[in-house]
């Protein structure tokens, strides 16, 4: 039910929109038949057609618009009985206006006016109606004011790119610019070299500098009883020594060089002591 009240209360209101211009176009009409028809001026008379015909094809074609949902003739009907009281009220005024006897008007101007007139006035609300004989009009209407409006176009157009070249080069200076030095960035990334880790292996020197200490005796395997090697550290009777910077074992004559702690007389890889310059042991970093 409220949606019901909500249609009509809608339709109401559009018809109440589609009357409003119809009305008043009915009316100035009535107004300008009346002072077009009491002068006589070529002028009036021809404001009088234009208003009549293209008025009507306009209002008309507004009044369709606004009420989609009823037949083409019943929208007909209904802007002829929306303007016939219209111009008929206008026609009233004008006379009023002018203090005109309507007799001596029709009569002096002639009954052949009044009915090309009204003819105009039927043929605008037609026009409106059915807007197919429109389409060839505009299409040409459409043609001849891009020929004229071509020109001055394609003029504008020159002097403003003139206007605007300057700063459209240097826009694309500063864009090639930043792209450039983006390829160059994104090139030299692929050129850096990759960071230093400590898990990194290492390209064995395959000839010992001089000048090295040599590798101490490794100290004679101790046995022990099964009960004191409970930790499980130890697996055989054979003691590895390993740097405390790779943790690789130090071999006999290793060819990466050994390099001795004069503290704690701890081995080292001589090229891990050449990395950090100190012993690894917990004593130097206190």
């Amino acid at each position: 039910m409220p949606t019901s009240r909500r249609s009509r209360w809608g339709l109401r209101i559009r018809c109440a929109l589609g009357a409003l211009p119809v009305l008043g176009w009915g009316f100035l009409l009535g107004l300008a038949l009346v002072r077009a028809n009491a002068s006589l001026y070529l002028l009036n008379l021809i404001a009088v057609v234009a208003l009549a015909l293209i008025g009507g094809v306009i209002v008309t074609q507004a009044f369709h618009r606004i009420l989609p949902e009823w037949h083409k003739l019943v929208r007909l009907l209904v802007l002829l009985w929306l303007t016939a009281p219209a111009i008929v009220l206008g026609l009233g005024w004008g006379v009023w206006e002018q203090s005109l006897d309507p007799l001596r008007l029709v009569n002096a101007t002639g009954a052949t006016l009044w009915e090309v007139e009204g003819a105009l006035v039927l043929a605008g609300l037609l026009g409106g109606t059915w807007t197919g004989w429109t389409r060839p009009l505009l299409s040409l209407g459409g043609k001849m004011l891009w020929a004229l409006l071509e020109p001055p176009a394609r003029f504008f157009e020159s002097v403003g790119r003139g206007f605007l070249w300057l700063p459209l080069q240097v826009v694309g200076f500063f864009r090639r610019t930043s792209e450039h030095a983006a390829a160059v960035g994104a090139h030299l990334q692929t050129l850096r070299p990759p960071a230093f880790s400590r898990r990194t292996p290492r390209v064995a020197s395959p000839v010992s500098p001089p000048g090295r200490a040599p590798l101490p005796a490794a100290p004679a395997p101790a046995t022990h009883h099964r009960r004191n090697n409970h930790n499980g550290a130890r697996v055989g009777d054979v003691i590895e020594v390993r740097c405390p910077y790779c943790f690789d074992i130090i071999k006999p004559n290793d060819p990466r060089g050994v390099k001795v702690c004069e503290v704690c007389h701890t081995p080292h890889h001589a090229d891990c002591w050449a990395i950090t310059g100190r012993c690894q042991v917990a004593h130097l970093n206190t």
